[in-house]
């Protein structure tokens, strides 16, 4: 029998309170621990990916191409690579960008956002449709203007984290 994934309920200084199935989120938000991913492409382009209209929470919104929550055990590398390996079927070189909290009535994590170490091809991306519609690249510059033009069609922790990502990218 394979037992549901579990995560780590954290106070607000990130020390770990309670254990609980990640289904637990469902049912009441508590602060926890999150990787996002934001692979490089060629041509100074960012692979973001449009949510699948069924998963919780921020369905159908344009997010970080890869995320997801850290499980018990893992540190948030971890966490990271484990989810480009379920989200988009490939293991991924990763370096770490920024963290931030994010605290919210809707959302509260403390997130490590990660871009690829090497540009890479978004070919090699093959997304589950569970949790990716599809995946594109976008400069900075788009992202930002999109996001500008219309708030609503990304997710609100997408629009905080690419805010810390940007300032904290060494790339151009």
């Amino acid at each position: 029998m394979i037992s549901e994934e579990q995560i780590e309920e954290l106070d607000i200084n990130g020390n770990i309170i309670a254990i609980h199935p990640k289904s637990e989120l469902k049912k009441r938000m508590f602060i926890h621990r999150c990787s996002l991913v934001i692979p490089r492409t060629f041509d100074n382009k960012f692979l973001l990916s449009k949510r699948s209209k069924t998963q919780y929470p921020f369905p159908d919104t344009w997010i970080c191409c890869i995320g997801g929550k850290v499980l018990v055990g893992e540190t948030y590398l971890e966490g990271a690579i484990r989810e480009s390996i379920e989200e988009v079927n490939l293991s991924l070189e990763l370096e770490e960008v920024c963290s931030f909290f994010y605290d919210t009535e809707e959302y509260k994590s403390f997130f490590k956002v990660y871009t690829t170490k090497e540009q890479i091809d978004p070919n090699q991306l093959k997304p589950n449709p569970e949790e990716i519609q599809y995946i594109q690249a976008f400069t900075r510059q788009e992202i930002q203007e999109q996001i500008e033009n219309d708030p609503e069609a990304f997710a609100p922790t997408f629009r905080e984290a690419i805010k810390h990502f940007v300032s904290n990218l060494k790339y151009n």
